[in-house]
């Protein structure tokens, strides 16, 4: 989430926003919802086309980002498991026995 979030105010902060208001782009800086919401409020035009084009693409740049970090980690966690499985370092239950309970030993003495 902090992710995403800081790639879309990067990207959104360094757009080229002439013609909106500073409370307008601080507003639409927050969150998409913002953006459109700030939007729904300007006349329609180019400012409000820009806004709405440059938040779509500070949303979509963020998400992009967010889920490639999310693959990657993913990868690196399944590598990870794959190579302790084989070293033997996590042991795996056989399922395929019943499992011991103290009934079945035999009694001492």
């Amino acid at each position: 989430m902090y992710i995403g979030t800081a790639v879309y105010r990067t990207h959104f902060s360094e757009a080229t926003l002439a013609g909106i208001p500073a409370g307008a782009r601080q507003a639409a800086l927050d969150t998409i919802g913002g953006a459109v919401a700030t939007a729904a409020q300007l006349t329609p035009g180019d400012a409000q086309t820009t806004l709405l084009g440059t938040a779509k693409l500070a949303f979509t740049h963020a998400m992009q980002v967010t889920l490639l970090l999310c693959a990657a980690v993913a990868v690196v966690t399944a590598i990870g498991s794959v190579l302790a499985a084989r070293r033997g370092r996590v042991s795996v239950p056989d399922l395929t026995r019943a499992p011991r309970t103290p009934l079945d030993r035999a009694p001492a003495g």
